[in-house]
């Protein structure tokens, strides 16, 4: 699905603008780190908003995910590089920010093949190890790597993710498990089934609380 954002740039002003106490999960420290960076942003000291959105963007906070690809885009606060925007654009995106799917398109288009590999590599290594590390937050983000990140969708293994997902009673998982169940055989069916139920047992913290 394709979202269409005006001038990339009043984009950038109007999330530096949105509601920062609206957001969730954000500390009083958080907000106030917000506030900073948009103010930095505005004075044009984009070295520091970089400085404190990558800290943020860490937090797997999506409007500093976004902010922050906008500003390596661009090669505001640090030279231009499109391999680090791609990532934490992807990162936003797969976060549930739609406005950083015109932005990570426009710097796919700008890496090579093999650029966009590592980056979808650097991406899986943080979200499994993310949900091995007890982030179930971390599942849909996986599933929505493969089944819409990659260049040719693994539906497979985004089945797999989806359905552990809807085990756990994530929201919207169980409709992305049927979007990917419909690209999958019956014989490709059952195994993905099979791993994802094997999958499950592996991560002891799920099959604990499922079982309390």
């Amino acid at each position: 699905m394709k979202y269409f954002i005006g001038g990339r740039f009043a984009v950038f002003i109007l999330i530096l603008a949105r509601p920062i106490e609206a957001q969730a999960r954000l500390t009083p420290e958080q907000v106030v780190d917000f506030r900073q960076a948009a103010l930095a942003a505005r004075q044009n000291n984009y070295v520091l908003a970089v400085d404190i959105y990558e800290t943020l963007a860490e937090l797997d906070l999506v409007d500093a995910q976004y902010n922050l690809a906008f500003l390596f885009e661009s090669g505001l606060g640090r030279p231009q590089n499109f391999k680090v925007g791609l990532y934490w654009a992807w990162l936003a995106q797969l976060g549930g920010e739609a406005r950083a799917i015109t932005l990570a398109e426009t710097l796919n288009e700008n890496v090579t093949e093999g650029v966009a590999k590592d980056v979808i590599g650097l991406l899986t290594a943080r979200l499994t190890k993310q949900i091995e590390s007890g982030r179930k937050d971390a599942i849909l983000k996986l599933a929505n790597l493969y089944y819409s990140i990659l260049p040719d969708p693994d539906y497979i293994n985004a089945y797999i993710w989806f359905a552990i997902g809807q085990a756990v009673g994530l929201p919207d998982a169980a409709q992305g498990g049927m979007a990917a169940r419909k690209e999958l055989d019956a014989e490709k069916l059952v195994e993905a089934q099979a791993s994802a139920s094997t999958m499950f047992d592996k991560l002891d913290y799920l099959s604990k609380a499922a079982k309390n």
